[in-house]
């Protein structure tokens, strides 16, 4: 088991628990890929997304494999199979139904807009084998101080991410990103100045991350893949793209 999910193991008592703290302190085992949890009155949703935006399609083989390592995790620490009462899957067709079926269940929906794994509400009390209570203060003193101390990062690290976490749904401006921290336009460029960076540089930066991950692993055509990082025009995104790459989205597409 990871090293970061015995936090899971040691402070919960119940399927309900060890979900809600897979939530909570998720950012100290996962990177680029985030879970997301939602909760109403009939099911417990875990759903994936690249640093948070669902305007971000996932690749499906990194769906499959995420998802099925969460429920690893979960029948590891419960001690028994633990299956989803419903999954979600943004692919069309699976080649081995009965694999799938095996690690997600019966009940598996493709072609939606998102790739998650449902449990019922009222069926989250199975009990954890090896829950230790007495553990409980020590590992969530530490968990949240690892926490705390990941939030002090650099502000052009955080502007990357806020913009990562926008694209495509909003205009990404200085302005844009500067009023979802809560502070003014000039407060941000005299942060980014004071680590001698500039907001156009993380911008751009994001933009290309996405640019590849867009050209490798969807079916989108250059123009749609240019107005959702923004650009007016597919020759911006074409110049700005080799400028940066020193070589064009056709030949990395080779």
């Amino acid at each position: 088991m990871p090293r970061g999910f015995r936090i899971f193991d040691v402070n919960a008592n119940n399927l309900k628990e060890v979900i809600e703290k897979f939530d909570y302190y998720q950012n100290l085992i996962s990177g680029f890929i985030k879970f997301y949890l939602t909760k109403n009155e009939k099911y417990y949703k875990i759903a994936i997304y690249i640093n948070e935006n669902p305007m971000i399609p996932v690749p499906s083989y990194h769906a499959e494999v995420h998802l099925s390592a969460v429920l690893t995790i979960l029948n590891q620490i419960i001690g028994k199979t633990i299956v989803p009462n419903l999954t979600y899957f943004s692919i069309n067709s699976i080649s081995n139904k009965d694999e799938y079926e095996r690690i997600f269940g019966e009940n598996i929906i493709l072609g939606k807009s998102e790739n998650a794994i449902f449990f019922e509400t009222e069926k989250l009390n199975i009990s954890v084998n090896n829950s230790n209570p007495m553990m409980l203060e020590y590992f969530e003193v530490q968990a949240n101080r690892i926490l705390e101390d990941m939030k002090i990062t650099s502000w052009y690290s955080k502007v990357k991410r806020e913009i990562l976490k926008t694209i495509g749904e909003n205009e990404i401006t200085i302005e844009f990103i500067a009023n979802r921290f809560g502070i003014s336009c000039r407060t941000l460029q005299y942060h980014l100045k004071d680590e001698n960076k500039k907001f156009r540089d993380a911008l751009l930066s994001v933009r290309m991350q996405l640019a590849n991950h867009y050209i490798k692993n969807t079916k989108m055509d250059f123009s749609s893949i240019a107005f959702f990082l923004g650009y007016s025009e597919s020759s911006s995104f074409f110049r700005a793209y080799k400028k940066y790459y020193k070589t064009t989205p056709k030949k990395y597409l080779k």
